[in-house]
C-alpha cells in the first residue's frame, strides 16, 4: 500500500511552518510532505494623493491576514510612525500572533472559527453606528467585512497594502510525482483552490486524480468552492480553522487513518491462515469413523473421539484470535492516544515557545530603546537638569519663606483671636451686636487668608457676604460704613480677572503634540565667495593673465575666511529626536508651572522652547510660524492674579473691635 503523502498549497512562509509542525507530530514515521504556492504577494504603493491620517482616532482597525500585518508595518516604518492606539481585530490567530509583537497592542479574534463571518459576529462589531473604522487588506480581496461595517452605520476606510500576483508555473513535472506520492491536499485560500484545480484539470489524468485524493480545507466557504468544482463531499475534510495547530491536528488524524488499513489487512490475513488449517483437521475425522469396526465402537465410548478434539482445537484457535485481535486493537488505541497526547504536548510547547520568544524579543527591543534614550538624555541633559534643579530649589526656598511668613502672620492672627476670645470671655460679653462684630472680623480674616494663600476667590467672596449679612442682622446704623466697605471689597474681588488655567494648559498640550510634525531646517555651512580676478582675452596680455590665473589657483588652494557667527552644525536623526524630546520636556515644565501659577518658570520654559524651534526648525513654513506665534502669545500671560494686598473692611472691623474691647476694659 502507498505511504500517505501530503501536498500543502499555501504561501511559502505558512506552508513551511505547517510542514514542520506535521513532521514533528509524526515522531519519525514516514510521510512524504511537499509544498506549492500558486501566488506571490508584493507591496502595494498607495494611490497618488492618498495617505494615512496618523493622528486620526479610530474606534477599531481590522487586519485580515499576516501579509497585511507585515506590509502595513513596513509602510509605518517608511513614514517613521507608530501603530495607531486603538482596538485591533484579526480574522484568525495567525494574524494576531504576527501583529501583537509589531504593534505592542492586544488583538481580538474569533474562536474556534477563524473566518470573516465569525469575526463580524463579535459583540464589539455590532453597535458601531457613526464610528470610524479602518480595514487593512489586500487588493481584490473580499469586501464582506467593509460592506458589513458600512451597513451597520460605520465610517469605513479600506487600506490596501499588498496585492497577489499569480505565478507562471508548469505543473506537469510536479504532477507526475504528486500522482504517485500524494493522497492528501491542504488548502486555506479560495484563490489557491481555483488556480490549482484549473491547472491540474488541463493535465492528462488530472481530473481523475482530483477525484481520488482527500481535500483538507479550513472553512465551509472553501468546502462549497470544492463542491462547485465537482469534488465529492466524502473527499473533503473540514478543519476547525486555518491556524497551524488546527491544520496539524487534522492532518495527523488523516495520516493515522491512512496507516490504519494496513494494520487491519494484516490481521485479516492472519485469520485466513487459521481458517485454512481448520478444515484439514475436520476432514481426517470422518475417514477414521468410516474405518472403525463394530468391535472398536464399544471402545470409542470410553475414549474421546477425534471429532471432539478437533472442535476443542477450533475453539482454542478462535479464542487465540480474539485475544490477538483485542491485543492489536488495544495497542492501536494506545498508540493513537499516545500520539494525540504527544501532539497536544508538542503544540502546547511550541505555542509557549512562540509566546516566550515574542515576549523576549519585545522586551529586548524595548530595553535597547530605553537604554539608548536614557543614555542620551543623561548625557545631553545633565547641565540643563542641574540648572533647572538650582532654579527650582531657589523657587522652593522662596516659596517656603513666603509660606513661613504667612504662617507666622496666621499664627499671630490666631494668637490675637485667642486673646480676643479670652477678653470677651473675661468681660462676659453677651451682647449680640458685639458678637456679630467679632464673628464678622474673623470671617473677613479667613476670607483674606483664602484669597492670598489659596487663591480661592469664590470662598473668599462667600465669607465676606456672610460677614456683611451678620452686620446687617445687628441693625446698627454705625455699622453701615463697614457694610458698604464689605460690599465694595466683594465687588473689587469679583471684578478681578483671572487667567483660564485649564484653557492655557490645553493650548500648551496641543503644542506638545504638534512638535513632532514640524519640519526641520535644511542647514548648510557655506563661505562667502570673493571676486575672482577676471582674465583678458587679449594675447598681448598673456603675462597679466598668467599672473591672475596663478593668483586664483593659490587663493582657492587653501582658503581661510573670518566670520562673526559660528556656522550652525547639521544635526542627524538621533539629534533631531533628542531635540524634539527637549522641546517636549520644556513644554511639560511650562505646563506644570502653569498649574502651580509659577509665572517665571512658565515663561522661561516657553521662551526656551520657542528659541529652539526658531533655531532648528524651518521658520519659512506656516506650521512653524504658527507654533512660534502661539508660544510667544502663551508666554505673555501673567498667572498671578492682581488681588488686593489688604482689605479695608478688615481694618475697619479691627478698629471697631479694639474700641469695643478698650471700652469694656475701662
Amino acid at each position: 500500500m502507498m505511504q500517505p503523502g501530503v501536498l500543502i498549497v499555501r504561501a511559502p512562509e505558512h506552508a513551511d511552518a505547517l510542514a514542520k509542525a506535521v513532521r514533528k507530530g509524526l515522531h519519525g514515521r514516514q510521510c512524504h510532505i511537499t509544498t506549492q504556492s500558486m501566488v506571490d504577494t508584493q507591496a502595494l504603493a498607495l494611490p497618488e494623493g492618498a495617505s494615512v491620517d496618523w493622528q486620526a482616532t479610530y474606534h477599531g482597525i481590522v487586519v485580515v491576514s499576516p501579509a497585511a500585518v507585515s506590509y502595513f508595518d513596513a509602510h509605518i516604518q517608511q513614514h517613521q510612525q507608530d501603530w495607531p492606539q486603538t482596538n485591533y481585530y484579526c480574522v484568525g490567530a495567525g494574524t494576531a500572533e504576527a501583529m501583537v509583537p509589531l504593534s505592542g497592542q492586544p488583538a481580538t479574534y474569533p474562536a474556534p472559527l477563524h473566518t470573516a463571518e465569525a469575526l463580524l459576529e463579535l459583540s464589539a462589531l455590532k453597535n458601531i453606528e457613526a464610528q470610524r473604522w479602518m480595514v487593512i487588506t489586500g487588493r481584490e480581496g473580499r469586501t464582506l467585512i467593509a460592506d458589513t461595517l458600512r451597513s451597520r452605520g460605520a465610517q469605513v476606510e479600506v487600506l490596501e497594502v499588498y496585492e497577489r500576483v499569480v505565478r507562471e508555473i508548469d505543473l506537469r513535472g510536479p504532477f507526475s510525482s504528486w500522482s504517485e506520492q500524494v493522497n492528501i491536499v491542504v488548502f486555506t485560500s479560495q484563490q489557491h483552490i481555483e488556480l490549482f484545480t484549473t491547472a491540474i484539470e488541463r493535465l492528462d489524468g488530472g481530473s481523475d486524480w482530483l477525484q481520488t485524493i482527500t481535500w483538507l480545507v479550513s472553512s465551509q466557504r472553501l468546502q462549497d468552492c470544492l463542491l462547485h468544482y465537482g469534488i465529492r463531499k466524502q473527499q473533503i475534510v473540514l478543519a476547525t480553522n486555518a491556524s497551524t495547530p488546527a491544520l496539524t491536528r487534522s492532518l495527523l488524524e488523516l495520516i493515522n487513518r491512512s496507516h490504519a488499513p494496513a494494520l487491519t489487512k494484516q490481521t485479516v490475513n492472519t485469520d485466513k491462515s487459521h481458517d485454512d488449517s481448520q478444515p484439514t483437521t475436520k476432514s481426517d475425522t470422518p475417514v477414521a469413523v468410516e474405518q472403525d469396526t463394530p468391535q472398536k465402537a464399544a471402545h470409542s465410548d470410553a475414549i474421546p473421539t477425534p471429532k471432539r478434539s478437533a472442535f476443542g482445537l477450533f475453539i482454542s484457535i478462535v479464542l487465540l484470535l480474539c485475544v490477538v485481535t483485542l491485543g492489536v486493537g488495544g495497542y492501536y488505541a494506545w498508540a493513537q492516544q499516545e500520539a494525540f497526547r504527544q501532539q497536544t504536548q508538542a503544540e502546547l510547547s511550541e505555542l509557549n515557545q512562540r509566546i516566550a520568544d515574542a515576549d523576549r524579543a519585545q522586551q529586548s527591543i524595548r530595553s535597547d530603546v530605553v537604554d539608548r534614550m536614557d543614555e542620551q538624555l543623561q548625557r545631553r541633559f545633565n547641565e540643563l537638569q542641574q540648572q533647572r534643579q538650582q532654579e527650582a530649589q531657589a523657587l522652593r526656598e522662596q516659596a517656603a519663606a513666603e509660606r513661613e511668613q504667612m504662617r507666622e502672620e496666621f499664627e499671630q492672627h490666631n494668637a490675637e483671636l485667642t486673646a480676643l476670645k479670652q477678653q470677651v470671655d473675661s468681660a462676659n460679653l453677651r451682647v449680640s451686636e458685639d458678637l456679630f462684630l467679632v464673628e464678622a472680623r474673623d470671617l473677613v480674616l479667613a476670607a483674606g487668608r483664602k484669597l492670598w494663600l489659596d487663591h480661592d476667590r469664590k470662598t473668599a467672596i462667600q465669607l465676606l457676604e456672610r460677614a456683611e449679612n451678620l452686620l446687617a442682622a445687628a441693625e446698627q446704623n454705625r455699622l453701615l460704613p463697614i457694610r458698604q466697605q464689605l460690599r465694595d471689597d466683594i465687588e473689587l474681588i469679583a471684578s478681578i480677572e483671572e487667567q483660564d488655567i485649564e484653557s492655557l494648559s490645553m493650548r500648551v498640550s496641543t503644542q506638545r503634540r504638534q512638535i513632532r510634525q514640524l519640519p526641520f531646517v535644511n542647514q548648510t555651512i557655506g563661505f562667502d565667495e570673493g571676486d575672482d580676478q577676471a582674465t583678458s582675452s587679449e594675447f598681448s596680455e598673456w603675462r597679466a593673465n598668467l599672473a591672475k590665473a596663478w593668483a586664483n589657483f593659490t587663493d582657492d588652494f587653501v582658503r581661510i575666511q573670518r566670520t562673526d557667527e559660528l556656522p550652525s552644525m547639521k544635526i542627524g536623526q538621533e539629534q533631531r529626536a533628542l531635540l524634539v524630546s527637549q522641546i517636549e520636556l520644556q513644554l511639560q515644565i511650562a505646563q506644570q508651572a502653569l498649574m502651580q501659577r509659577q509665572t517665571i518658570n512658565y515663561r522661561e520654559a516657553l521662551e526656551q522652547a520657542a528659541e529652539w524651534i526658531e533655531s532648528y526648525f524651518d521658520t519659512e513654513r506656516q506650521a512653524v510660524q504658527r507654533s512660534l506665534a502661539e508660544l510667544r502669545e502663551l508666554s505673555g500671560y501673567d498667572l498671578d492674579p492682581a488681588y488686593p494686598t489688604r482689605l479695608l473692611s478688615e481694618a475697619m472691623l479691627r478698629d471697631v473691635v479694639e474700641e469695643m474691647l478698650e471700652g469694656d476694659n475701662r
